[in-house]
C-alpha cells in the first residue's frame, strides 16, 4: 500500500550516509578604497557512526603571509570532532595581500566517499573583481569538484586561500566600505563501493606537455615553457598523470642530451658535452622552474626530471602514491628543509637527492627497498639520526657520504653497504652490524668518528689498508 512504499523510500534513504565536512562563514568583511578586512570562520557538524565513518581535518599549518595582510588570530582544529576549523581571522589591506592555511583532509573510516555538492561563496559582480576566496587541493591548486573522491585510507592535503587580488585596475577597486557574508559547504557522502573514474587532463593541460601515452608526461612543449613562465616558474603536473618520463646518466653520457623532464638541460635542448653545463643551468631561459604540484596519480619520477633545477627551492611535496624516484630526480636543486618520503616509494635511485639542500631528520619509511648510489651525498644540512628500516637490502656507493647525519641505526634485511656509503658523516661512538650484512665494503665509514663496531664474525670488511678500511683506522672491531 502507499504508506509501506513510503516507509520503505525512507529506509533505503537512511541507507546513504551524507556529511557535511567543511562550512566556511565569512561574517563582518569590511571593503574601503585599497583596504579589506575579512573575518573568516571554518565550522562543521557531523553525526555519523565514527566506526565506519571518519573524514575529519588534521595537521592545520600556520599561516602564510603574503603582502601587508594580518593574521589576527590563530585558528585551531576543533577537537571535539575535527571536522570543524575555528578562528580563523584576517585582515587584507591592499592588492595582493593574501593569507594562505594547509590542511589535510582525512577520511580514517571504512568507507569512500565522494564529493556531493558544493556550496560556494555568492560574491556580487563588483565584488568578484577584487576578491578571491578559494578552497583547493594542495598538489594542483584545483579547486574542488563534485564526483571528487575520498577513499578509506586517504588523506587529500587542502588549501584554504584568502586572496586580494593582484591586478586591480583602480576602476575595480570598491568604492566605500561594505559588508559581505560568504559561505562554503562541502557535502561527502558514501560511494557504495562504485569505482570513481579519475579525473583526466584538459586539452589545454595537453597542450602544455609532451606525451608517451595518455598518462605518461615527457616534458614541455614551446607553449608549456611560456605558460609556466607566466605562472611565476609554478609547474602543475595534470591529475591522471602516472609517469614522468625519465633519462639516464648513461643515456646522457652516450648522447649528450637529456631528452626528458623539466630539468635546464631538456627545456634548452643543448648537448651537454659540447656546452658549459654552469651557463645551462644559470640561464634563466632554460632554469625557469622554481616550485611543482604533482598529481595524486603520480607513480615515477624518471631519471633527471628535474636535474640541474637550481631555481626549484622551498621543501618538496612528493605525492602520497608515489613507487619510484629515479636517478638524479632532483640532483643538484634548490630544494630546502625537511624531505617527507611517502610510505609508497620502493626505490630511492642513484644520486635522487644530490647535493640538494634538504635538511632536518631523513625519516626512510619501510616501503623503501633500495637506496642507491649517491642517493644522498653532498647533502650537507642532513643531520639527526638515521633509521634505515628493514625492508632495506642494499646501500649504494656514496649513498649518504658528506652528510651531517650524527647516529645510524641499521635494518636487519641490510646485506651489503657499499664502498664510502656513510664516509665523512658525524656518526660516532658504538655502531652496531646486523646479522644480516654479509659485506661491508671499503671506506664505508672512513671520516666519522665511530669508535667500536659489533660485527657478526662472518662479515666480510677490509682491514688491509689504513686508508681503505672499512672503519676509521684504529676502530675497536668487536666480533659476534
Amino acid at each position: 500500500d502507499k504508506d509501506k512504499k513510503v516507509q520503505e523510500v525512507e529506509k533505503d534513504r537512511t541507507k546513504k550516509i551524507t556529511m557535511i565536512v567543511l562550512i566556511v562563514a565569512v561574517i563582518g568583511l569590511t571593503v574601503a578604497f585599497a583596504a579589506l578586512s575579512q573575518n573568516l570562520t571554518i565550522n562543521g557538524s557531523a553525526n555519523v557512526d565514527a566506526a565506519t565513518w571518519n573524514i575529519h581535518f588534521d595537521n592545520l599549518g600556520e599561516a602564510q603571509i603574503s603582502g601587508e595582510a594580518i593574521e589576527n588570530e590563530k585558528p585551531i582544529i576543533n577537537e571535539d570532532d575535527k571536522v570543524r576549523i575555528d578562528g580563523i581571522n584576517v585582515t587584507l589591506n591592499n592588492p595582493k595581500d593574501k593569507v594562505v592555511y594547509n590542511v589535510d583532509l582525512v577520511n580514517e573510516g571504512s568507507i569512500d566517499a565522494e564529493i556531493s555538492n558544493i556550496v560556494v561563496p555568492t560574491l556580487t559582480e563588483e565584488q568578484e573583481k577584487y576578491l578571491e576566496f578559494k578552497v583547493a587541493y594542495s598538489d594542483t591548486d584545483k579547486e574542488l569538484a563534485i564526483g571528487d573522491a575520498l577513499n578509506k585510507g586517504e588523506t587529500k592535503p587542502l588549501t584554504i586561500t584568502i586572496r586580494y587580488k593582484d591586478e586591480i585596475d583602480p576602476s575595480d577597486l570598491p568604492k566605500g566600505k561594505d559588508i559581505i557574508s560568504l559561505s562554503y559547504e562541502l557535502t561527502f557522502v558514501q560511494t557504495d563501493g562504485k569505482e570513481v573514474t579519475p579525473t583526466q587532463p584538459s586539452e589545454d593541460e595537453k597542450e602544455m606537455f609532451t606525451w608517451d601515452g595518455p598518462t605518461v608526461v615527457t616534458g614541455l612543449t614551446d607553449y608549456g615553457i611560456e605558460q609556466v613562465k607566466s605562472n611565476g616558474g609554478h609547474l602543475v603536473i595534470p591529475e591522471g598523470v602516472t609517469e614522468i618520463a625519465g633519462t639516464t646518466i648513461q643515456e646522457v653520457s652516450s648522447t649528450g642530451y637529456v631528452a626528458t623532464g623539466f630539468s635546464p638541460f631538456a627545456i634548452s635542448k643543448l648537448n651537454v658535452n659540447d656546452n658549459d653545463q654552469t651557463a645551462i643551468v644559470e640561464n634563466l631561459e632554460y632554469n625557469i622552474i622554481k616550485s611543482v604540484s604533482f598529481p595524486s596519480t603520480l607513480k615515477k619520477i624518471g631519471g633527471c626530471a628535474f636535474y640541474g633545477c637550481a631555481n626549484l627551492i622551498g621543501e618538496l611535496n612528493l605525492p602520497d602514491n608515489l613507487e619510484e624516484i629515479g636517478e638524479y630526480a632532483f640532483g643538484v636543486t634548490g630544494i630546502t628543509g625537511e624531505l617527507i618520503i611517502p610510505d609508497s616509494v620502493t626505490t630511492i635511485g642513484d644520486g635522487a637527492f644530490n647535493m640538494s639542500g634538504i635538511s632536518g631528520e631523513l625519516i626512510i619509511p619501510d616501503s623503501v627497498i633500495t637506496i642507491g648510489a649517491s642517493a644522498f651525498e653532498n647533502c650537507e644540512n642532513l643531520t639527526g639520526e638515521l633509521i634505515i628500516p628493514d625492508t632495506v637490502v642494499t646501500i649504494g656507493d656514496r649513498a649518504f657520504k658528506d652528510t651531517s647525519i650524527k647516529s645510524l641505526t641499521l635494518g636487519n634485511s641490510v646485506e651489503t653497504i657499499r664502498r664510502y656509503a656513510f664516509s665523512n658523516t658525524q656518526i660516532s661512538g658504538e655502531l652496531y652490524i646486523p646479522d644480516s650484512v654479509l659485506t661491508v665494503e671499503r671506506s664505508a665509514f672512513v671520516g666519522t668518528n665511530i669508535t667500536s663496531v659489533s660485527i657478526p664474525s662472518y662479515t666480510e670488511y677490509n682491514d688491509k689498508r689504513s686508508d681503505e678500511w672499512s672503519f676509521p683506522y684504529g676502530t675497536i672491531i668487536n666480533k659476534r
